[in-house]
C-alpha cells in the first residue's frame, strides 16, 4: 500500500474511472478522506453521490461549488457534486463574445438539450470542471470521481465526440453562407425534412430546425476558443500531475471492461497507475485445527440443518476461489508496473465519515 500512500502524498490529481455501480463514489471519498488526513488540501468532485453519503458529508447537491466537509478530528477537506448545466452555462458566458449571442445560446433549446441530456455531455463537463478547479490552484489534490456510465471508455472518448458534433466544418456542412428572403437556409432542409420538421412541430410545438439553426450560427462566433479549451482540458489525464485508477470488480464482463479501458489508455498515452479490485469475496480464515475438524467432517452423517450450513459455506469458498482465479488471469493480462489492490466485500452499506475510515484501514 506504500504506493497509494506515495500517489496521495505527491500527485495533484486523481481520476478514478470504472462502469457504473463497482464503487467509484465510496472509494473516490475515502481517497479524498485519506489525502486530507495526510494534510492535503483535498476536493473531491462526484456526480451522483448516494444519498446518506451526502447528507453525512453534509453536501447540498444544489450547490455548484466546493464545500466543507465538517468532521471530528477537523481535515481539509472538501467536496463538491458537479452539475453539468450550471458548468456548460459558466463556459457559453466565458466565450460568448457578447450578452446578446449569450443570452441567445443559453435560451435555445437545442442548446438546453445538449447542455443537459446529450450523451458525452456529462463526462465532458467533468473533466472541464476538473481542469477549471486545476486552474485555481486553490487544493493541493482533486480526485475525480467520473460520471457513471456502462463503459468507462466513454469517459475518455466525450470530449471528443461533443467537439466533434460541435466542429466548425459540421456546422459549415448544414449551414449556407447566405439568407434568402430573410430566412436562414440551411443545407439539411430537404424536402423531406421538411416534411419531418412540420411533423415534429405539430406534435411537440417546438421549431425544431429552426432553434438548430440559430444555435449554429451563434456558436460559430467563438467555437474557436471552445475547441482550445477543450484541448487544454484533455491535456490534464496525460499531465505528470495525475493520476488514474480503474475501479472494478472480479467478474468476467467488468473485467474485460477494465482491460479495455486500460488499453484505450495507453492509446491516449495516460498512464494508469492502479487498479482497485473492489467488493472482492474473502475466504473463510481457518486455523490448522479447523481445517483437520472440517477435513474429518462425515458429510453423509449430517442433519438437514447442518447440510444446509455446510452448503453456504461450501458456496461461498467456491466463490471466493472463483474469485481469486479470476484476478490471477486478470493480472496477468497487465501492464507489471500496474498495481491491482483488493478491497474485501462488506456486508454494511459505506455511508458516513466512519465508514470511510474503515474501508481506508483495509485499502492502507
Amino acid at each position: 500500500m506504500k504506493h497509494l500512500l506515495k500517489l496521495l502524498k505527491e500527485k495533484k490529481m486523481l481520476v478514478i474511472g470504472g462502469t457504473g455501480g463497482v464503487g467509484k463514489t465510496t472509494l473516490s471519498c475515502a481517497l479524498a478522506l485519506k489525502a486530507a488526513k495526510l494534510g492535503r488540501k483535498t476536493l473531491v468532485l462526484t456526480i451522483d453521490p448516494a444519498k446518506r453519503l451526502a447528507t453525512t458529508l453534509g453536501l447540498d447537491i444544489k450547490r455548484d461549488e466546493p464545500q466543507k466537509v465538517k468532521m471530528d478530528p477537523p481535515a481539509p477537506l472538501w467536496a463538491m457534486v458537479l452539475n453539468t448545466q450550471k458548468t456548460f452555462d459558466a463556459l457559453i458566458r466565458k466565450y460568448a463574445p457578447s450578452q446578446e449571442i449569450t443570452d441567445k445560446i443559453l435560451s435555445n433549446r437545442i442548446y438546453q438539450y445538449l447542455a443537459s441530456s446529450m450523451a458525452g455531455t456529462e463526462e465532458y463537463m467533468a473533466l472541464e470542471k476538473l481542469y477549471e478547479l486545476h486552474e485555481t490552484k486553490a487544493f493541493d489534490f482533486i480526485v475525480l470521481d467520473t460520471p457513471p456510465t456502462q463503459h468507462a471508455v466513454s469517459f475518455l472518448n466525450a470530449p471528443d465526440r461533443l467537439t466533434n458534433f460541435l466542429d466548425e466544418n459540421t456546422m459549415k456542412w448544414f449551414l449556407k453562407p447566405s439568407f434568402k428572403a430573410g430566412k436562414l437556409g440551411l443545407k439539411l432542409f430537404s424536402s423531406g425534412s421538411k416534411i419531418f420538421s412540420k411533423v415534429l412541430e405539430r406534435v411537440t410545438g417546438l421549431k425544431i430546425l429552426q432553434d438548430l439553426a440559430e444555435f449554429l450560427i451563434s456558436l460559430q462566433t467563438f467555437y474557436q476558443g471552445f475547441k482550445e479549451r477543450t484541448q487544454k482540458a484533455k491535456t490534464i489525464l496525460s499531465h505528470t500531475d495525475t493520476s488514474f485508477f480503474i475501479v472494478t470488480h472480479p467478474e468476467t464482463t467488468l473485467l474485460q471492461q477494465a482491460l479495455t479501458f486500460q488499453e484505450h489508455l495507453l492509446q491516449k498515452n495516460i498512464h494508469m497507475d492502479a487498479i482497485l479490485m473492489n467488493r472482492v469475496t474473502s475466504t473463510i480464515p481457518l486455523s490448522p485445527e479447523e481445517k483437520d475438524e472440517m477435513d474429518a467432517l462425515d458429510i453423509q452423517k449430517f442433519s438437514k440443518s447442518d447440510q444446509m450450513v455446510f452448503d453456504i459455506f461450501q458456496s461461498y469458498e467456491n466463490l471466493a476461489q472463483s474469485e481469486k482465479k479470476e484476478i490471477q488471469a486478470f493480472q496477468e493480462q497487465l501492464p507489471k508496473d500496474v498495481h491491482v489492490f483488493e478491497i474485501p466485500f462488506f456486508e454494511e452499506d459505506i455511508y458516513d465519515i466512519k465508514g470511510l475510515n474503515r474501508l481506508n484501514l483495509h485499502i492502507f
